[in-house]
């Protein structure tokens, strides 16, 4: 019995379940390079190579990329340069492609809301469980749900020109009950990355 040959529809959906699954659990499919390679498979499937080399460009001019790739750039403005963090800065150039796979969108006006109350949580100081009794669940969590360990929290708007709004969380084994609030980063394409975040006055590493 002869086997037919994958489409490249299917080629292309099966690369991007990659992606999404290596971005929401980067520690588990091999850490930056291979968010990188699975991202670089989906922009070939997708004929957008020129595009997104033009991205990752852009992110590198920015600040936002070094010698070390993403996590270097993380390292320098975070402090560390944590795997969840450094996915959801793929994920943002992801999201703008159209790429990103998401549970669920916030309506605008919730999204305006956290948006304009970005320096007043950042001031006062959030947890993990806080923060999802705030604004609800993420629309796309980076990172595994182990409280003892770091994560980014990813919300998006319905409105599909806004850009994900990031919490990055930290902890480390027995240092913090569950992970609290070092940074929320909002980012746009033509501002330097260190720009992108406010500062949490406590909680950082």
């Amino acid at each position: 019995m002869s086997v037919s040959e994958p489409t490249l529809e299917t080629v292309r959906a099966y690369l991007l379940a990659q992606a999404n699954s290596a971005l929401r659990r980067p520690g588990m499919h091999g850490g930056e390079i291979a968010v990188r390679l699975y991202l670089d498979a989906v922009a070939v499937a997708c004929g957008t190579e020129q595009a997104w080399a033009a991205d990752m460009d852009n992110l590198r001019e920015r600040g936002g990329s070094n010698g070390v790739g993403v996590t270097g750039a993380l390292a320098t403005v975070l402090g560390n340069g944590t795997e969840d963090a450094m996915a959801s800065v793929y994920a943002d150039l992801a999201y703008s492609r159209n790429w990103l796979h998401l549970d669920h969108r916030l309506p605008a006006d919730d999204y305006d809301a956290m948006r304009d109350g970005i320096a007043a949580t950042c001031r006062t100081g959030a947890s993990w469980s806080h923060l999802r009794e705030r604004f609800g669940e993420p629309s796309i969590l980076f990172g595994g749900t182990n409280p003892h360990y770091p994560k980014t929290l990813g919300y998006a708007s319905d409105r599909p020109q806004d850009p994900l709004i990031c919490f990055h969380l930290w902890n480390d084994f027995g240092i913090h009950p569950e992970p609290v609030l070092v940074a929320v980063r909002r980012a746009h394409p033509s501002a330097a990355f260190r720009d992108a975040f406010t500062f949490a006055s406590v909680g950082r590493p």
